[in-house]
C-alpha cells in the first residue's frame, strides 16, 4: 500500500507508475473500491492540477489511464478532507494473471478497474460469510454448553457413586476377614484349653 497526504502528481501518479515501469513482479490493483473519487485520468488534467506544462509526462499518458479508476485521490474542496492519495499494489503471483491483462511496463489497462473493484467485493462478502459463520457457530456452542455441563455433572455424580460403592466394599470386605480372624483365633484358644485339661487328666490318671 503506497499513501500520501498530497494531491501533487510527483508524489502520486508519477511514483505509482515509476514502480511498475521499474519491475515487473507487482501490478496496480483496486484501492479501496468504495471512494467515488479516484486518480487523474489524463496527463493534462495531471499536470494542470500540479501546477505543471501540460505536456509534462505525456510518455505515461496510457499509464496515468489505466491507474486512474485504481488509485485514489481525496481533496479538500471535493471531499472535505485533507488532500490524500492511495495506491495498492498486489503481487503478480496473488493476482489472477489469466483474468487481467497488463502492458508490458505491468500496468493493467483501464477497462480492468470494475473487474479489480468486482473481485475486492467478492472477497469483502466470502470474508463476511466467514465472519457470520464464525458468529452463528459460537452461538451455537453457547447454546449447547448448559446440556454439556449438565452431562459432565451426571458423569461427576455417577463416578462419585461408584467410588463410594468401592470404598464400601473394601470395608465390608476388611471387617469380615477380620471376624474371620477372631474366629480362627477363638477357635485355637479353645483347642489349647482343651489340650490342657486333657494332660491334665491324663497325669492325674499316671499317679
Amino acid at each position: 500500500m503506497y499513501s500520501t497526504c498530497s494531491v501533487y502528481r510527483e508524489e502520486n501518479e508519477d511514483v505509482v507508475v515509476a514502480v511498475l515501469t521499474q519491475q515487473s513482479a507487482f501490478c496496480c490493483a483496486a484501492a479501496l473500491p468504495s471512494w467515488p473519487h479516484r486518480g487523474l485520468g489524463t496527463t493534462t488534467a495531471a499536470a494542470a492540477e500540479a501546477g505543471k506544462d501540460a505536456a509534462l509526462g505525456l510518455a505515461h499518458a496510457d499509464a496515468y489511464a489505466a491507474i486512474a479508476p485504481l488509485v485514489v485521490r481525496a481533496t479538500v474542496e471535493r471531499d472535505s478532507t485533507n488532500g490524500f492519495f492511495v495506491a495498492r499494489f498486489e503481487r503478480k503471483a496473488a493476482a489472477t494473471s489469466a483474468k487481467a491483462s497488463t502492458t508490458a511496463a505491468g500496468v493493467p489497462r483501464g477497462g480492468e478497474g470494475k473487474e479489480e473493484r468486482d473481485k475486492a467485493a467478492r472477497k469483502r462478502a466470502r470474508k463476511e460469510a466467514k465472519k457470520e459463520a464464525k458468529k452463528e457457530a459460537k452461538r451455537g456452542a453457547a447454546a449447547a454448553a448448559p446440556h454439556k455441563h449438565a452431562a459432565a455433572a451426571d458423569d461427576d455424580d455417577g463416578k462419585t457413586a461408584r467410588k463410594r460403592a468401592r470404598k464400601e466394599a473394601r470395608k465390608a470386605a476388611k471387617k469380615e476377614e477380620q471376624a474371620l480372624a477372631e474366629q480362627m483365633s477363638a477357635k485355637a484358644v479353645n483347642m489349647a484349653q482343651k489340650k490342657a485339661r486333657k494332660a491334665a487328666r491324663d497325669d492325674r490318671e499316671e499317679c
